[in-house]
């Protein structure tokens, strides 16, 4: 077993060796001084802006399958405005998106499958959202107002909000 080791490592090199003798004798063809080309730089007109195109010709990608069999058209859920009363204790915070002064709070009622988007100012449920921030939204109703937190893993640590990024509505709360 010993000697295995040493006689495959002096056959790779061996091997390799007689890679690069080959390189150094092969017969290379010349390269003849006309096939080479010559690149023409085309000139692009400034005023021709681009256009993209039309929304409505990639609607067929929101309805069909494209890799997933029981992907189906996108359906926004239903938000009744005039409900009010008690906070929905099924809704739970499943994402915040922030970007500069706009945020979008990612929402979702336990047994659905799909999620509600909500921007600062919009109801959901007759509670109006008033305040976005890193992993939590306010919203207020006529019980005052209610703190939703993302949901952390059980043994991580809680979201820093010290620095993060707050949208808040017109009122400044």
């Amino acid at each position: 077993m010993s000697r295995i080791v040493p006689v495959s490592l002096m056959a790779i090199a061996a091997a390799l060796v007689l890679v690069i003798l080959y390189q150094l004798v092969a017969p290379i063809r010349p390269i003849g001084a006309g096939t080479a080309t010559v690149a023409r730089v085309v000139a692009i007109d400034p005023g021709a802006a681009y256009r993209p195109p039309a929304p409505e010709q990639f609607d067929i990608t929101s309805t069909r399958p494209m890799f997933d069999p029981a992907r189906r058209p996108a359906v926004e859920p239903t938000i009744m405005p005039g409900e009010t009363g008690a906070f929905p204790s099924d809704l739970s915070l499943v994402g915040v998106a922030i970007g500069g002064s706009n945020a979008v709070a990612l929402l979702r009622r336990e047994g659905e499958r799909q999620a509600i988007t909500a921007r600062l100012g919009e109801s959901v449920a007759g509670w109006q959202i008033v305040r976005i921030d890193l992993g939590l939204v306010v919203f207020r109703g006529t019980g005052g107002d209610v703190t939703l937190r993302l949901r952390t893993a059980r043994g991580s640590a809680p979201l820093n909000n010290a620095f993060s990024p707050t949208v808040t509505g017109p009122s400044g709360r």
